[in-house]
C-alpha cells in the first residue's frame, strides 16, 4: 500500500530561515600509496535532510498529521509520497520518511498549532 501525505494537511512548509543543503553525496573515496585518490560514486538513493515546520495548522490537521505519523507511518519508521519544494522546478513528487526523534508539536500560539521535524528526501 502506498502511503501518501494527507490530502487535508497543507503540504507547503514555512520556508523562512531555511536552508536547503546540498542535493549531492560526496564521493566514496581511498587512498594509495602512490599516485591520487581514487573516488567512486557512492550507491543508493540520495538523501538530503530538511528542516520541515509546517504553516499554521488548525486542530484537526494537526490532529490528521499526529494520526498520519503515529499509525500510518508507525511512528516513523515508514517511508511515504509528497510535495516538496525543488528550486527551479517548485513542487514535485518524492519519496520521504521523518528522521527519527524529530517530531514536535508547537501549541503556544494556540489555536494555531506547529508541526516540525526533519524530513529525509530521497532523490532530490
Amino acid at each position: 500500500m502506498a502511503r501518501v501525505w494527507p490530502n487535508d494537511v497543507p503540504f507547503q512548509q514555512n520556508t523562512e530561515g531555511t536552508v536547503f543543503p546540498q542535493t549531492y553525496r560526496p564521493p566514496q573515496t581511498a587512498s594509495v600509496e602512490a599516485g591520487p585518490d581514487i573516488m567512486r560514486r557512492r550507491p543508493g538513493p540520495r538523501s538530503t535532510i530538511v528542516p520541515w515546520r509546517s504553516i499554521a495548522l488548525t486542530e484537526a490537521q494537526a490532529a490528521t498529521l499526529e494520526q498520519f505519523f503515529r499509525e500510518t507511518l508507525l511512528e516513523g519508521t515508514l517511508s511515504f509520497d509528497m510535495s516538496v519544494y525543488r528550486l527551479g522546478q517548485g513542487y514535485v513528487q518524492r519519496r520521504c520518511q521523518i528522521q527519527s526523534g524529530t517530531f514536535n508539536v508547537d501549541y503556544n500560539d494556540y489555536p494555531v498549532i506547529w508541526i516540525s521535524f526533519s524530513l529525509v528526501i530521497f532523490n532530490l
